[in-house]
């Protein structure tokens, strides 16, 4: 029984496990998983050592945590040599093949807010609500220091001032605020700008809102 090495791509700089199922097995074969190891210079490029007796072909599932990043095809032959995954892995995140899977690192994640306005006639106010999102997920928690503003879009006259807090929405994460006076007029467009903290940074979005010159 040899210790094989099993060489697979990922991207780097992540603490991954490779899993090794027989073709048409859904019984792991190497047991528990074997941890891979980044090269020094080779960034990218991880190995494994398989202690297990395989022969013959492998799906290589590479995982981070719990999570599936890849699915390889492999062929172990039980010897000290290095073993390749040489095929594409199947991109699980993104939908499609690729050469390797597309992870955003935190600097690059991507903070955008939905931005509604109802101009609430029966009530007399208009009633903004934001959403915010983290890479298309909807944020319900550990959003601090909510603010919004609203400039006229003709002049740039604000109807609701730089620094106006938003309130939550119960729990759900949603923010919103009532504005009873400075009130969108028939055919206004407006510029709406959101900010708070989210994830250790202030996140700002903005949006164009326009009231029909009918309405």
């Amino acid at each position: 029984m040899a210790n094989t090495p099993v060489e697979v791509r990922a991207p780097a700089g992540l603490s991954l496990t490779l899993e090794l199922y027989p073709y048409g097995s859904d019984t792991l074969a190497n047991l528990g998983g074997d941890a891979l190891s980044e090269a020094t210079n080779r960034k990218g490029i991880y190995t494994a050592t398989v202690t297990e007796p395989l022969v013959g072909w492998f799906t290589a599932h590479v995982k981070l945590g719990s999570t599936l990043l890849a699915v390889y095809d492999v062929y172990l032959t039980d010897d000290t040599n290095i073993h390749r995954c040489e095929d594409a892995p199947i991109q699980l995140h993104h939908g499609g093949p690729t050469i390797e899977p597309v992870m955003l690192a935190a600097s690059e994640a991507i903070y955008p807010a939905d931005i509604q306005v109802t101009v609430d006639n029966g009530s007399g106010r208009d009633e903004y609500t934001v959403t915010w999102f983290h890479n298309g997920t909807v944020v319900t928690a550990g959003i601090t220091a909510p603010t919004i503003e609203v400039v006229r879009r003709n002049d740039g006259s604000a109807l609701i001032a730089s620094g106006t807090p938003l309130s939550p929405i119960a729990s759900t994460g949603g923010l919103k605020y009532d504005e009873p006076t400075n009130r969108l007029i028939a055919g206004d467009a407006v510029l709406v700008t959101v900010t708070a903290t989210i994830g250790g940074a202030e996140r700002r979005w903005r949006r164009i809102i326009t009231r029909d010159n009918a309405s």
